[in-house]
């Protein structure tokens, strides 16, 4: 995540401008959207924003609903005993600001496709309340988040509102953004175990939420395992067995092996035998196509295009080649019995454990 887009978000947030009533930030769960928001919001909090979250899924197309959950967030229900209209909202938090020493309030509003199941009075109705909020009061912004554009929302829903929404795309994180964010998000860990841990885990799961989830746990698992081992959680060595099993446990990886001797800790890849990695129908297909071939070379057919040019020809010599073939012993070769052994066994391995094939 580059710092000059979350430098454009919190310059538009916080702008003096009152006709900036609504901002939409925008990009797959994957790139981090709402934990980068959120930490920006968070440092915002620290100077002297009010910030209140709310989801429109929640709300389930129901602006009352949707008005219910903005006054519990914001403690309104203590001005006004009810808010089930636009009116109550704007009377309520015109008094609440007047009292609150703030540079201004955000109203953060997840799930933004979901305001296709509100009517498209009621939601122009509510985005445009800021607009009705007194002048000497702070300023009041609406940050909405989603999946899709506020274009795409507007084209395929209905028109809301006249004035363009400034819309920022958050891009999927790169390796390093990631680990720059969670190092942001989780102090309480090392930056040396959340290096290793998203590096080992980054080729599965390139999700900030899940990786900071695994990342946690396996801090709170070697903290719990060093009180009583006393060994010091720099150690990579040991804090490569938590790693694996939690990445066992949450991402399903359970043939990654950590090797912690090297620089930069890479994930590889136990080898197993390719007729265990085969699929079963590829090795009875493999079964078949060897006893399919058991001949000799000068029989096959293909003896004839690989070998074209390379000797004289004639009718006599080849109903020779083909007598003297039919004299010799076709059983298959060592090795072809060796291949046909292993990648039966293992298929009688599977459809009857326990019994002795050879």
């Amino acid at each position: 995540m580059t710092p000059s887009l979350l430098g454009r978000v919190r310059g538009c947030l916080s702008s003096p401008a009152r006709c900036l009533s609504h901002l939409h930030c925008f990009g797959l769960q994957e790139s981090g959207l709402r934990e980068t928001v959120g930490q920006m919001l968070e440092e915002m909090q620290q100077n002297e924003w009010k910030v209140v979250y709310c989801d429109f899924l929640y709300a389930d197309g129901s602006l009352k609903q949707l008005l219910i959950s903005l006054g519990d967030a914001l403690h309104l229900l203590r001005v006004r005993s009810t808010i089930h209209t636009i009116k109550d909202l704007i009377e309520a938090l015109n008094h609440k600001l007047r009292e609150d020493s703030c540079k201004g309030l955000i109203i953060c509003l997840d799930h933004a496709e979901s305001v296709s199941s509100f009517t498209s009075s009621a939601i122009n109705a509510f985005f445009d309340f800021p607009n009705f909020i007194d002048q000497e009061n702070p300023l009041v912004r609406i940050l909405t988040l989603g999946e899709r554009s506020w274009q795409a929302i507007n084209a395929t829903n209905f028109t809301i509102g006249q004035i363009p929404v400034p819309e920022f795309y958050f891009p999927i994180m790169d390796k390093d953004d990631c680990i720059s964010l969670l190092c942001e998000v989780l102090p309480e860990v090392e930056s040396s175990l959340v290096k290793f841990v998203v590096d080992a885990a980054y080729i599965h799961c390139i999700s900030p939420n899940r990786l900071a989830k695994l990342v946690l746990r396996v801090h709170d698992e070697i903290e719990a395992a060093s009180k009583t081992d006393k060994t010091s959680i720099r150690n990579l060595n040991f804090s490569a067995a938590f790693c694996r099993k939690a990445m066992a446990e949450m991402l399903g990886t359970n043939t990654v092996v950590l090797d912690a001797k090297k620089e930069n800790a890479k994930p590889k890849v136990e080898q197993q035998p390719d007729y265990l990695v085969m699929p079963v129908f590829q090795r009875y297909l493999l079964l078949a196509s060897f006893c399919a071939s058991n001949n000799a070379i000068s029989t096959d057919k293909r003896f004839f295009i690989k070998h074209h040019g390379r000797e004289k020809r004639s009718a006599k010599r080849e109903i020779r080649l083909e007598e003297k073939a039919q004299l010799k012993d076709f059983d298959p070769k060592t090795a072809d019995l060796q291949v046909n052994r292993e990648y039966g066994s293992s298929l009688f391995f599977e459809k009857f454990q326990g019994i002795n094939i050879d």
